[in-house]
Formats: structure tokens, C-alpha cells, sequence
């Protein structure tokens, strides 16, 4: 259950991020998150369990494919 809930909060809350001067991720911004479970009634404790492992998949995306938007992965021709 703790996995489709940490999935449904990432999905509400990916505009909270927490990036560098560059633009670079850092990684979530927590605190949103946390605010996010909590307003949904989900157990907050178990997600900042799993929080960490989200955020290393996310690190480990930005490194195989780039700290790119959703819309310069897509082709124009719609292929992406």
C-alpha cells in the first residue's frame, strides 16, 4: 500500500523539487511532500521511509538521460 501511496504523492508533487543554481536536481523538496501525504491521510512515517529510494531512482533517471523537461524528450514527430 505504502508504494501506490509514495507513487500518488510523487505524482501530485512533481513540481517539488529542490534544484541548484544551474537548474540541476537536488533531489524533493520534503517538507511539500510531507504536507501532501499528511493532507491525503496517508502514514507519513512510512512514506519518508521510501522517500529516500524515490529520490535515488530520480537521481539515477537525471544521470542516464539528463536534467531535461518531459517536452525535449518527445520528438516533434511524436516519437519520443
Amino acid at each position: 500500500m505504502e508504494g501506490f501511496e509514495i507513487w500518488d504523492v510523487i505524482q501530485r508533487g512533481y513540481g517539488q523539487l529542490r534544484l541548484n543554481a544551474a537548474g540541476r536536481i537536488l533531489g524533493f523538496d520534503l517538507p511539500s511532500l510531507v504536507t501532501i501525504s499528511t493532507a491525503l491521510g496517508y502514514d507519513t512515517q512510512a512514506l519518508l521511509l521510501l522517500f529516500h529510494y524515490a529520490e535515488s531512482g530520480l537521481k539515477e533517471a537525471e544521470k542516464a538521460h539528463g536534467n531535461v523537461s518531459h517536452e525535449e524528450c518527445i520528438s516533434p514527430a511524436g516519437g519520443g
